[in-house]
């Protein structure tokens, strides 16, 4: 992991499902490991696209932010949204989760 942060690599996200996600980042030069929980479910309806639900979130949080941590938070959350979803008809209301 530590090669890749000197490559000029900001970070690393490995999500991990309903076990939330972990960034590996460079801070003061060395490789810091932040884990970031899962979140419960209520209801799990449908779990189908959920990891390209958090990849969109993170990377529209990313963009605007710069925050590797607060992104992938972001993301967990939103993902987790769509996890209580069946389908993928009303993905729009996933706005909401986002703030």
């Amino acid at each position: 992991m530590g090669h890749l942060l000197t490559l000029s690599i900001r970070g690393v996200l490995i999500t991990r499902g309903g076990r939330g996600a972990t960034v590996y980042y460079n801070e003061q030069k060395r490789v810091t490991r932040k884990d970031v929980d899962g979140i419960p479910v209520a209801r799990l309806q449908d779990a189908t696209g959920c990891g390209d639900v958090f990849g969109a979130a993170f990377h529209y949080h990313y963009v605007r932010t710069r925050d590797l941590l607060a992104s992938a938070q972001v993301a967990n959350r939103v993902a987790a949204a769509k996890a209580g979803m069946a389908g993928s008809d009303h993905l729009g209301v996933l706005r909401a989760s986002y703030v």
